[in-house]
């Protein structure tokens, strides 16, 4: 099958890496909304691949008890990251993520500061409401 001229088995995709932090943003309703709506839309991609990959990026230590955050990696089949209470753009710049949903506004500043690749999310209602219905803030 072609592509625009192009062998579809060797056109190669975007995928973009998007990761959530935990604690503020997963842990609340608006954000397990929003990253369903992203896996249904790999889901949706089909055999063209999967337009997100997906993550949890937390500053949890990964030796203390996180059943929570652990069930719910485990549901939606995404890994999670431990940066045990490191800030988080030095995992993100490492794991080459493309977008980075948070709620906590430090963390946000030093990832737009510090990442050349990653760009950062204040995670809220409003970003909520512009990421999921295309509304304005």
């Amino acid at each position: 099958m072609d592509f625009v001229g192009k062998k579809v088995d060797t056109f190669q995709f975007h995928v973009m890496k998007i990761s959530f932090d935990f604690d503020g943003v997963l842990d609340t309703e608006d954000g397990q909304e929003f990253i369903r709506a992203l896996l249904n839309a790999n889901r949706l991609a089909g055999p063209m691949g999967r337009p997100f990959d997906i993550c949890i990026v937390t500053t949890r230590f990964a030796k203390n008890d996180n059943s929570d955050l652990n069930s719910l990696a485990a549901e939606l089949s995404c890994d999670a990251i431990f940066t045990n209470h490191e800030w988080k753009w030095e995992t993100l710049e490492k794991l080459q993520i493309d977008l980075h949903i948070d709620d906590n506004p430090d963390e946000v500043h030093l990832i737009n500061e510090k990442c050349t690749k990653c760009q950062a999310l204040l995670f809220g209602v409003n970003i909520h409401k512009l990421l999921m219905e295309g509304t304005e803030l």
